[in-house]
């Protein structure tokens, strides 16, 4: 797992249509990340974090975290 590798599928998610619309549609952390893996990048969670900007990692998150169904 690498920064490097971080950065790279950074770099190709900006200029892939293809790979921002499979990732919007990812509908979790595993399924994001093993979107990742496929396109043979290898970093963790940290690492993503240290290269992707703030505001498109709540975004994901917001998206991940689906209210359940109400409370009676």
């Amino acid at each position: 797992m690498s920064l490097e590798s971080a950065k790279a599928f950074l770099q190709k998610l900006q200029e892939d249509r293809d790979l921002q619309t499979r990732i919007r549609s990812a509908e979790s952390k595993e399924r994001f990340f093993s979107v990742i893996q496929k396109e043979g990048f290898d970093f963790s969670k940290e690492e993503w974090q240290q290269v992707v900007p703030l505001g498109w990692q709540v975004g994901l998150t917001r998206k991940w975290l689906k209210p359940g169904p109400p409370k009676e």
